[in-house]
């Protein structure tokens, strides 16, 4: 298992969040040879939009959420 902790991305508009995140995939993917199979989130608006969630399930990458409130699990987005 390879573990990607905080990655610093800043981008322009919360919309540009999925073709920043395709971006990374691939250069993780090309990097590593692995693919990405599960992602931990924050329940970040960004990354629940029905875009992302068609894009998780034609990649068939499994999503898991942190607890809303929760700062003590913030590493893990």
């Amino acid at each position: 298992m390879i573990l990607v902790e905080r990655i610093g991305c800043i981008f322009e508009e919360k919309s540009d969040a999925l073709s920043v995140f395709k971006t990374f995939k691939t250069k993780i993917e090309k990097e590593t040879g692995k693919v990405i199979k599960a992602l931990k989130l924050d329940n970040g608006g960004e990354f629940i939009s029905s875009q992302f969630t068609k894009y998780y399930q034609d990649s068939r990458i499994m999503r898991q959420f942190s607890q809303a409130y929760t700062p003590q699990q913030n590493a893990v987005a």
